[in-house]
């Protein structure tokens, strides 16, 4: 578990009070980005229910630092909560909705990995002449 957060900085408070729609937080390494993020989270799933607020994160590490701050600081019961990246919630909505994507609702993802030995098993099939 984490440590909680220090008490928000005047900006970061504005950044977890804002409602006007989306707001842009720019920062450099270290300023409190994640922090802001983290409380306007809270503050929207405090007001709207967790599992209506969706957190998108480049990576995965990303997506869990957030995760813990955010579960650490909720004070209420949630069923789900919808933080990831967008790899990871792109695959739970296609799970969750295989049937209506016209999916095998077991279908399995493919990995970097298997993707370029896919395409080094059809390489000649591949349509290549400016390469």
């Amino acid at each position: 578990m984490p440590a909680p957060d220090p008490p928000p900085t005047d900006a970061q408070g504005r950044v977890a009070a804002h409602r006007g729609g989306p707001v842009l937080v720019r920062g450099r390494a270290g300023s409190g980005k994640t922090t802001a993020l983290a409380a306007r989270v809270v503050a929207l799933a405090e007001e709207l229910g967790p599992e209506r607020v969706l957190v998108l994160a480049r990576t995965r590490a990303g997506a869990a630092g957030l995760r813990a701050r955010i579960e650490a600081a909720l004070d209420r019961p949630y069923e789900e909560l919808w933080v990831g990246t967008y790899e990871s919630i792109g695959e739970r909505l296609l799970r969750a909705h295989a049937v209506e994507a016209g999916l095998d609702p077991f279908f399995e993802t493919v990995s970097a990995a298997d993707r370029l030995a896919l395409m080094l098993d059809r390489l000649d099939d591949l349509p290549l002449r400016r390469h």
